[in-house]
């Protein structure tokens, strides 16, 4: 959409409508496609082919921020500005594919999720209709987690915030016209610079909140909607002779970063500009004519444009689902899902996005209660499936088993311990720690030690700087000054060891190499604990444990929705579910090598989960007898399994003396 016409130069902005301008549907091309080919996760020699493609979001919210701007001011000048009407649009434009969306989704969600993650789904789904999405996986987990992906309405943040700018917007440019109407731009400039300053200090301090909420992202609609401002204060949009190289500069900073940018980029921050300041560029300086304009303004680019809303909404559960059932996901496949998902994006635009926006294709009348219904039939079964679990009830007694997650702390990242007389036991790591919480702290009383637990999800406490993991590097300094400077205690840690290697090919800390050599990290280990054991610590390490290749939970839900209900429980007793021996000792060699090297130390023990579950001379681990299960997702040990594992630590502290001798002291540390 284009702005046109002359400007009055007493304040009053130009009331004709927008124009019509292709290159912002090239825009809006570039940004879907970014994030497509992002979440469909193509390599090339094992380096993402589109590290930062999710910027292509960063886009979206500029061009919105200025088309409603735009929209705003010109009916404010008009003295035609109505909230009803706004909102009656923005339902229009919006709704209609949303809903479309989640009824598809609602079945496959019913057949191929376990119940608590169809709960999961559910209150997803309610926040995806009352625009809240970016609170709910805010407070769920963190955007860049790998359970992420299974997450089908994970995308919905977007929506979420947007509106939530579009309720404050209108009601903020309504109230300033009144009262302040030539200080507007100078009011949106200091929250511009508020806000991107907020980000850039939440890049750090904040992470998932800064990702996630609007008070950190506001910068980059504001932005769109300075530029609408500007456009409407001094004379819509002349020609300069730089204009072709100011749009290509712009389209350069916009796919520039695209390939620059990835996962360990601190984002949104100040580096977020580059693309937000290309996005505008393009907006303010394109004309038709120039090479950027003209292929932004191309057929192709204008298609995509066109169904970039749907093809947004829609990719992302098409994604999800199918790596429920299918975990390695190939290039193929990936191309396949996405030609299956500009289909339905065609399909959704012509026959449910385009009418809906139409008052004359769908009078108000009709459109109003058609979704108000359709609104409220999806919130009902929304909170009928959160409150009730996931529908468990249908899986009579075996709901337990699907409930029982193992790790109910586990992201709750720091308790600290009122002292006992023996001393303090710090359990330390990350999710995997934070398993054996409860059965430790029942140790640790039997014993008179306190626990001091210092754990995080998906953050190792080990003294190398982190790149992929770059949010939890204060927690890991401060964690590690703590235990350092700390009276001498027992230490247990545990990690998901495999997660921190570059087994992808993507750096995840400094100085990290190749895959599977992780030579820096190695060293980073054995420098942590030599420290610990210098400052008068005593080290239990839990070596790599039993993984599956699928959620276990998920292959139980196959397996029992094959057999007729009256033979459930029967099926369920006599289930056993194994892995093999040998492609567990595989996964994790080098740690194991690692640690049973740093184990000759007197003050080092180390456990083996794999001695609790696993058969060597029948080369089987065993991962449930009966409705007993040790591994609750892929990789977490339930709590019948930490009560084992934690038993096996009670018995190696008795056998090695380490409860009748108190660690060393402070004063006695090895140099």
């Amino acid at each position: 959409m284009q702005a046109g016409g002359d400007l009055l130069r007493d304040g009053m902005q130009n009331t004709s409508p927008l124009k019509y301008r292709p290159e912002i549907d090239g825009l809006r091309a570039l940004a879907v496609s970014a994030v497509v080919i992002y979440h469909a996760e193509f390599t090339l020699q094992a380096a993402p082919v589109l590290a930062g493609g999710y910027l292509g979001v960063d886009i979206f919210f500029v061009i919105s921020g200025y088309l409603i701007t735009s929209i705003i001011l010109r009916e404010l000048a008009a003295g035609g500005f109505s909230l009803l009407t706004f909102y009656h649009r923005r339902a229009r434009r919006i709704l209609p594919a949303l809903f479309l969306v989640l009824a598809v989704c609602a079945p496959f969600a019913w057949r191929l999720m376990t119940p608590d993650q169809l709960e999961s789904f559910s209150g997803s789904a309610i926040s995806a209709l009352t625009f809240w999405s970016n609170f709910w996986f805010w407070s769920e987990d963190s955007y860049w987690a790998g359970p992420s992906e299974l997450k089908p309405l994970l995308h919905t943040w977007t929506l979420s915030l947007e509106e939530q700018f579009y309720i404050i917007c209108p009601l903020f440019l309504m109230a300033t016209w009144r009262l302040a109407k030539d200080r507007i731009l100078p009011i949106m400039v200091v929250l511009f610079v508020a806000s991107l300053g907020l980000a850039q200090y939440g890049s750090s301090a904040f992470p998932d909140a800064n990702f996630f909420l609007l008070p950190t992202r506001a910068w980059e609609l504001l932005a769109g909607a300075i530029l609408a401002k500007v456009e409407l204060s001094v004379g819509g949009r002349p020609a300069g002779r730089w204009d072709a190289v100011l749009t290509a500069l712009g389209a350069v900073m916009i796919v520039g970063p695209f390939v620059a940018f990835d996962q360990g980029t601190p984002h949104p921050s100040l580096l977020t500009l580059v693309p937000v300041v290309g996005t505008c560029l393009v907006i303010r300086f394109a004309r038709p004519g120039e090479p950027t304009t003209a292929l932004l303004s191309s057929r192709a680019f204008v298609g995509v444009g066109l169904i970039s809303y749907s093809l947004y909404l829609w990719h992302y559960p098409i994604f999800s689902f199918w790596k429920m059932t299918h975990p390695e996901n190939s290039a193929f496949d990936a191309s396949i899902l996405i030609v299956l998902a500009v289909l339905l994006s065609i399909l959704s635009y012509f026959l449910i996005e385009r009418p809906a926006r139409s008052r004359i294709a769908v009078p108000t009348s009709a459109f109003v209660p058609a979704i108000s219904v359709t609104f409220l039939v999806f919130l009902t079964l929304g909170v009928a499936s959160y409150v009730s679990h996931g529908f468990a009830f249908r899986y009579g007694s075996l709901a337990e088993v699907f409930k029982e997650t193992g790790a109910q702390e586990m992201y709750a990242s720091v308790f600290g311990a009122k002292s006992k007389p023996n001393g303090r036991i710090f359990l330390v790591g990350d999710s995997h720690a934070a398993v054996l919480t409860r059965e430790l702290s029942e140790m640790a009383e039997r014993h008179n030690y306190a626990l001091d637990r210092r754990v995080s999800g998906s953050c190792p406490v080990v003294d190398v700087e982190s790149v992929k993991f770059d949010d939890c590097d204060a927690y890991r300094t401060e964690t590690l000054k703590l235990i350092e400077e700390a009276p001498p205690a027992l230490i247990v840690y545990a990690l998901h060891w495999r997660k921190y290697q570059d087994q992808s090919g993507r750096k995840k800390f400094r100085g990290t190499v190749t895959p599977h050599k992780g030579e820096t990290l190695r060293a980073a280990y054995a420098k942590t604990f030599a420290n610990w054991i210098r400052a008068g610590h005593r080290i239990v390490v839990i070596l790599p444990g039993m993984e599956t290749e699928r959620n276990v939970k998920e292959q139980l839900k196959e397996l029992v929705d094959a057999v007729p209900y009256a033979e459930r429980e029967n099926f369920l007793a006599n289930l056993k579910m194994q892995v093999a021996y040998a492609q567990q000792l595989a996964r994790a060699d080098w740690e194991r090598d690692m640690i049973s090297a740093e184990a000759e130390s007197e003050d080092l023990q180390a456990i083996d989960p794999l001695d609790l579950f696993c058969n060597p001379s029948q080369g089987i681990c065993t991962v449930n007898e009966g409705t007993t299960f040790y591994i609750t997702d892929k990789t977490h040990y339930s709590r019948a399994a930490a009560k084992r594992i934690v038993q096996r630590i009670e018995d190696v502290l008795s056998d090695a003396d380490w409860w009748a001798s108190a660690p060393q002291d402070k004063n006695t540390r090895r140099p």
